[in-house]
């Protein structure tokens, strides 16, 4: 059987969920015997650097604004030809931006979003529409576009190593986390709409003992920092900027905390799940969907430091519940969202699509 020719196209810059999530899926795909891929990324992007390192074989292309869309062609006319070269069975974009340099020609065109994203930006570009969420899904189709165009594919997150929870004890020292400290983790933007304020407000009530991990950058970390200090907790608050290895922090952890304002899927979650760690996630659309409150996680309101504080207390002073909600978690991500689940998902879905493009 030949292989099947993947063209993927990303147009992002910097690091987020969604870029981290494609550079696992391409991972995924380069190592498959049954894929031909070929990344097309942003050049100079984080997403280039990530794929160098991995030592997968890429192409790169400006993925400008307007006037390299409208005015110099650079971008389109750059992707149809290594599109005619490389002569793909699909092409993928992810996002926006991606979607508006799709080449057209004989392959499938199939965009994914991560968001509820106006679908202006993917009439006349794509084809086919890929949601992470059912519920993403159900918004396409409200939206107009035909149900049998619009597929739901999950994300994985990715298998840690045997010996992993082994970096425990190297991970804490680095960043001055005592051993006996309870270590809080969120993995994300600093971003309002991710909830460390909320967090910060929390771990205020809670003892001394008790610590958060804020893995990640964005545009709130001097406000968060500043809030910190005000609270008082700033000596129990480590800030380690974007981390491309999130197991090294899990190693340090003991609960998982996911207190997003909004969010459409939940990654964080997956991550928790895989690493066999208890989650505490928001009931924001993505999380509320993907959680079984009590059993693969607690979910609180969305905005409510109170029932967040709660939360965080119970799973400090129960370990019979962490043991349980981790199980449970873990046993979520070995059925629903490994690697070789979703990965076997994405090519039957595109062997589909290669069979019959009206489906």
């Amino acid at each position: 059987m030949p292989k099947l020719r993947l063209m993927q196209m990303l147009g992002a810059a910097k690091a987020g969920g969604a870029e981290t999530f494609f550079i696992r899926l391409m991972e995924a795909f380069a190592e498959h015997p049954q894929v031909a891929l070929l990344p097309v990324v942003k050049t100079g992007s984080w997403a280039a650097g990530e794929l160098t390192r991995r030592g997968i074989p890429h192409e790169t292309a400006a993925f400008g604004a307007w006037a390299d869309r409208y005015l110099t062609r650079t971008t389109a006319r750059r992707l149809a030809k290594i599109a005619q070269d490389f002569k793909p069975d699909v092409i993928q974009s992810w996002m926006n931006r991606a979607t508006w340099f799709m080449p057209q020609g004989e392959w499938i065109t199939v965009a994914r979003l991560g968001g509820y994203y106006d679908l202006k930006y993917y009439r006349g570009y794509a084809e086919h529409l890929i949601g992470n969420t059912q519920d993403l899904c159900a918004y396409m189709v409200r939206e107009g576009w035909p149900a049998n165009r619009v597929h739901h594919l999950g994300n994985f997150a990715v298998e840690p190593p045997e010996n992993w929870r082994a970096g425990r004890a190297e991970t804490r020292q680095h960043y001055g986390i005592p051993e006996s400290a309870t270590a809080l983790l969120l993995a994300g933007r600093l971003h309002k709409v991710k909830g460390v304020d909320l967090a910060l407000k929390a771990i205020a009530q809670l003892p001394e003992h008790v610590w958060i991990i804020a893995a990640g950058n964005g545009p709130e970390e001097a406000s968060l920092r500043q809030l910190a200090k005000e609270l008082g907790v700033d000596r129990r608050v480590v800030f380690t900027g974007w981390v491309n290895d999130i197991t090294k922090l899990a190693a340090a952890t003991d609960v998982w905390l996911a207190p997003s304002r909004w969010e459409p899927l939940g990654n964080t979650v997956l991550d928790a799940w895989a690493h066999a760690l208890p989650v505490i996630a928001s009931r924001a659309t993505g999380p509320a969907a993907l959680i079984d409150d009590g059993k693969t996680g607690l979910l609180v309101d969305v905005d409510d430091v109170t029932s967040l504080q709660a939360a965080i207390a119970k799973l400090i002073d129960d370990p019979v519940s962490r043991v349980s909600l981790a199980s449970g978690g873990r046993e979520r991500y070995l059925s629903d969202h490994s690697k070789t689940v979703i990965v076997d998902a994405y090519l039957d879905y595109y062997h589909g699509l290669t069979q019959d493009p009206e489906t």
